[in-house]
């Protein structure tokens, strides 16, 4: 068992989502960097999907109730345990009575923290994952949190080499299906232009500020079916990364689409960070 001593700026429980149901209208959900959670996950000796935490900002702080073994992996980050540094991208031993800290983000934006055996959560719709307007994962101080004990510790002292997750690249973007429907004014601009994250960014979207695209008017649209990764021209002048809890359909111009690499890179990024895209043809 787990006990929560902080959540800093968001504390929750994720796992590999929903993605059998997109057709019935159910976001996906998630994980949203699947490649710095799916490290932590192996690193730990558990399967890739497995239930783990994630920690948005630093500030999270945990007091180990029973013995445990973990992996951290995502963000660079600073970790402590009873004060005392730890590395990232290795297992790690806890105790009965240890305190792990994240105690500083160094690039990027979540951490994801693995105990193996995975932890033990409530699960809708076959996940833990939340699922807007009707479940919630986040975690809030004095939480307990159980997790599956094992023996079988795949890969004991395992490490990875520190994973470059390229937080300050270019985001490599597809034309999306209403691409061509931008003016050339617009496309120069679109592409051409430093966005920044906003503080209204969220598991559901990223919403991104940058030179005003009101010149560009596009026509309304019939709502069609979106993704997570698709960037969308708002009529306020301004665009959204959709994420991992998107909804399925939406009706304003999907003019990009991030591949799955680009989502990783983008949910590494906090309110304040700047996104340039790169159009692949």
């Amino acid at each position: 068992m787990i006990r929560v001593l902080q959540t800093g700026t968001e504390l929750s429980i994720q796992d590999g989502g929903r993605p059998h149901l997109r057709r019935f209208g159910v976001p996906l959900s998630g994980y949203l960097d699947t490649a710095g959670a799916m490290r932590a996950n192996i690193l730990a000796g558990n399967r890739p999907e497995t239930a783990l935490f994630e920690c948005y900002l630093p500030g999270q702080k945990f007091e180990f109730l029973h013995d445990a073994r973990c992996a951290a992996a995502g963000a660079k980050a600073t970790i402590h345990i009873n004060g005392k540094s730890v590395k990232s991208n290795h297992q790690m031993n806890l105790l009965k009575g240890d305190i792990l800290e994240v105690v500083q983000i160094l690039e990027g934006s979540r951490v994801y923290l693995s105990v193996s055996g995975g932890l033990k959560c409530t699960e809708i719709l076959g996940s833990c994952s939340e699922l807007t307007g009707f479940h919630s994962s986040r975690l809030a101080k004095g939480d307990l949190v159980l997790f599956h004990t094992t023996e079988d510790f795949i890969g004991l002292n395992a490490s990875m080499a520190a994973h470059q997750m390229n937080a300050h690249g270019c985001i490599e973007v597809f034309p999306g299906p209403e691409f061509e429907t931008l003016p050339p004014g617009g496309k120069e601009l679109l592409l051409n232009a430093d966005f920044t994250v906003t503080a209204q960014s969220n598991r559901m979207a990223y919403k991104l500020k940058g030179p005003n695209v009101d010149g560009f008017p596009l026509e309304p649209m019939i709502s069609s079916p979106v993704i997570p990764g698709t960037v969308q021209w708002l009529p306020d002048g301004s665009l959204v990364i959709l994420m991992r809890s998107c909804q399925t359909i939406g009706g304003y111009p999907r003019i990009l689409q991030l591949q799955e690499s680009g989502i990783n890179q983008v949910a590494q990024r906090a309110p304040g960070q700047s996104i340039e895209f790169k159009l692949i043809e």
